[in-house]
């Protein structure tokens, strides 16, 4: 196994977000336009709708 850091240095952090479905589909397409405009990297969706994530 080889250290994918050893030649192009390290890697810059990223951020992801949790942003479960809501009743209203297109608000929850806005709120993930302005996730993707602040620069998160990563948008997870749980696979059951209705399941929040822990808090």
């Amino acid at each position: 196994m080889t250290d994918s850091t050893a030649d192009s240095g390290p890697r810059p952090f990223r951020f992801g977000v949790v942003a479960p479905l809501g009743s209203n589909l297109a608000t929850w397409r806005v709120r993930v336009r302005r996730i993707a405009d602040s620069g998160y990297s990563t948008l997870l969706m749980p696979d059951v709708p209705r399941w929040q994530p822990a808090s």
